[in-house]
């Protein structure tokens, strides 16, 4: 598609329509850096402008820019003028086609972008360029759940924007169905944790399993006792908080298992193997096979070792891992149940 034609010239920020925001694309990104630009070298891309029927100008592409300069009380800016004849499509299209070559787009920006492509508006070999371009799914599933990003709350756009919530989890909780203030406490969470996108996946999986299995708000995890003690604590650093939070959703989510491996240290801890040897339970205690791990450096100290060995298989501590559990009080509800 050939370029719209534009006349570069200068435009009364009086005559913006500053309301007119149908071209926006938010990037929830701090406006510091560009006005720091535009201070120390003034406007280097000039913004694209639309004239209306109604003699005014809407912005297309420049929003942060012709803020900023109306903020700093400039009159005028040199602007591309597009007639009031160029279609709202020809403009999307040419702009996104530039917004290609420039930086990567964050989550926020692309789940824009992913909006504007979806609405039918171009041309199918068009969105399927812009899409491949944009790193966004053509499939209409998976572009559905960029759109559903699109219309989330801006806490969590601004969050996947600055590199708080990834892509992939805010993807998970843009198609989560949960009231705003619950998005919002789980967007607060992971502030707090500060992890990497495969624990924010496995936790916000971990919280959706504890709510379908204790048939509860996710609300009602978040701002539980337990949470709010681990996120409260002063001296733990992020990832101790992380670690905190991971093992207290395994025990909600498998408290057999949790309760089965608190007695396996136990009685680990009652009658310990020798030095040097590890002894680990068959997977999640089934089956009968455990397995045990030596370590050696030679022959001297191998017989030594399978001497301990036999003395603690003598002295009954295998028997005292294989004997049959007595009940075990799993630890899977919280506290603030009644």
């Amino acid at each position: 598609m050939n370029a719209p034609p534009a006349d570069f010239r200068r435009v009364a920020l009086a005559s913006v329509d500053w309301d007119d925001r149908r071209f926006a694309v938010e990037s929830h990104q701090p406006e510091e850096p560009i006005q720091s630009s535009i201070s120390r070298h003034g406007i280097l891309a000039p913004p694209w402008v639309l004239q209306t029927a109604a003699g005014k100008v809407a912005i297309v592409d420049g929003f942060k820019r012709m803020r900023f300069l109306r903020e700093r009380g400039e009159r005028e800016v040199v602007c591309a003028v597009f007639p009031s004849h160029v279609k709202p499509r020809d403009l999307w299209a040419w702009r996104l086609e530039a917004r290609l070559f420039g930086p990567p787009p964050n989550p926020a920006e692309k789940a824009r972008v992913a909006a504007i492509l979806a609405d039918g508006a171009f041309e199918a070999h068009l969105v399927s360029r812009l899409l491949e371009g944009f790193g966004l799914p053509r499939h209409p599933q998976g572009l559905a759940r960029w759109t559903g990003l699109a219309r989330s709350e801006p806490v969590l756009l601004e969050a996947a924007a600055r590199g708080i919530v990834h892509e992939r989890a805010a993807l998970e909780l843009a198609g989560w169905p949960l009231p705003p203030g619950d998005r919002a406490d789980f967007v607060s969470l992971l502030r707090h944790l500060r992890c990497s996108a495969s624990i924010q996946m496995e936790i916000i999986e971990g919280f959706r399993d504890v709510c379908m299995m204790l048939k509860r708000p996710v609300g009602d995890l978040l701002r539980c006792t337990e949470v709010r003690g681990i996120l409260d604590q002063p001296d733990w650093s992020h990832r101790e908080k992380t670690r905190a939070v991971r093992e207290w959703l395994d025990e909600l989510r498998l408290p057999r298992l949790k309760a089965r491996e608190r007695l396996f240290r136990a009685r680990l801890r009652r009658k310990p193997p020798p030095a040097g040897t590890t002894v680990a339970p068959p997977p999640s205690f089934e089956g009968s096979q455990w397995r045990l791990e030596m370590v050696f450096s030679c022959d001297d100290e191998l017989r030594r070792r399978l001497g301990e060995l036999e003395v603690w298989v003598e002295s009954d501590g295998v028997k005292a891992l294989l004997m049959p559990e007595q009940a075990v009080e799993p630890r899977g509800r919280l506290r603030d149940d009644p």
